[in-house]
């Protein structure tokens, strides 16, 4: 049984009472499972304390109009994750990552991305949710000027321009229970 796992996955994570790596995910597939089940509570309260804890140690979020500014770094990679220093996010930004934006639950994120070189190269859009990392829009070019936003925790807007030559441009995306719509704004 799935949700039983989820239960499991959790039995090692409340002792320590603190996050680490793939953590986040095993508490958010609990979450969903559990979080509405009265003999669960007092977990879901332990848990739900230290997400709070982690993104806090993980990002200091200060909005700033349409701007979010952030101070230390999480980076993950499938289901695996690690904390990496300012200077290490910066050596990452300049090869591959080119701009982060975290939903206003700080649970889901959005960041484009670029590979490739000269005419193979591909800049692209991933969203993180609970049940995974996938791309949601890719256009040809290298560090193509794509920006993307939250309106809220279900829909997003990716800016971009109509000439770009995209190769995939969904219009929403589910993963468990979540569903994200996304828009278009062609700049």
């Amino acid at each position: 049984d799935i949700f039983e796992r989820y239960k499991a996955d959790i039995v090692s994570i409340l002792p320590k009472r603190y996050i680490d790596g793939n953590d986040v995910y095993r508490i958010e597939n609990y979450l969903k499972a559990y979080e509405t089940q009265p003999e669960e509570q007092e977990n879901v309260a332990v848990l739900k304390a230290l997400l709070a804890a982690h993104q806090a140690k993980v990002g200091r979020w200060m909005k700033l109009e349409d701007t979010v500014i952030e101070e230390g770094h999480f980076i993950t990679n499938g289901k695996d994750g690690r904390e990496i220093s300012e200077a290490e996010f910066l050596e990452l930004q300049k090869e591959w990552l080119m701009y982060e934006e975290i939903a206003p639950n700080g649970l889901f994120k959005l960041s484009v991305q670029m590979s490739g070189k000269g005419e193979y190269a591909l800049t692209y859009v991933n969203i993180s949710l609970p049940g995974g990392t996938g791309s949601i829009y890719s256009a040809s070019g290298e560090k193509l000027p794509i920006k993307v936003y939250w309106k809220d925790d279900h829909n997003v807007i990716i800016e971009t321009k109509e000439e770009y030559k995209s190769h995939s441009k969904y219009k929403q995306v589910r993963s468990y229970d979540e569903l994200v719509k996304i828009e278009y704004c062609f700049v």
